[in-house]
């Protein structure tokens, strides 16, 4: 569940394989987005022009929210991509991901292209070594900065 800033607008995702983007003060929904498996993770830019949403089959997708067109299909590589974080640069340009492989990744929100991808720590008591990224954050700057299940905390630059 994502919700805008004003509190307007909120986006969820099921196990009917649908993201519906909807209306906080009637309930309405807006657009509804299609995948082809559960939606597992959602996120809103912070001034309400897109959306990311993606399942668990490589269906990871940018949308329009002015008319609910995708503007974009992330090229993702892993047959069965799953995300466990997202969230979007405030000038729309970019998208951070993090997943549940100790990746960080950053998206080209134009096309879908990946511009850049880093690991982070793992947890080492763990066999193999793991760490689920909970959160991903991007500045203006461009730095990115993850949380994960490891209780580490990193720093990249993306320039």
């Amino acid at each position: 569940m994502a919700i805008s800033p004003n509190g307007r607008y909120a986006l969820s995702g099921g196990n009917d394989h649908y993201a519906y983007l909807w209306d906080t003060r009637d309930g309405q929904i807006l657009f509804r987005f299609d995948h082809t498996s559960r939606v597992r993770t959602v996120a809103l830019q912070r001034d309400g022009k897109l959306a990311f949403t993606a399942d668990g089959h490589k269906g990871a997708y940018i949308w329009d929210l002015s008319n609910g067109e995708k503007q974009a299909t992330l090229a993702v590589r892993a047959r069965q991509q799953t995300f466990s974080s997202a969230r979007f640069a405030d000038d729309g340009l970019t998208l951070a991901t993090g997943t549940p492989a100790r990746r960080v990744e950053t998206w080209d929100t134009q096309t879908g292209e990946n511009l850049g991808r880093w690991e982070t720590a793992a947890q080492q008591d763990t066999r193999p070594p793991a760490a689920v990224v909970y959160d991903v954050a991007i500045t203006p700057e461009g730095q990115i900065t993850s949380g994960t299940s490891a209780g580490i905390a990193q720093q990249w630059t993306t320039e």
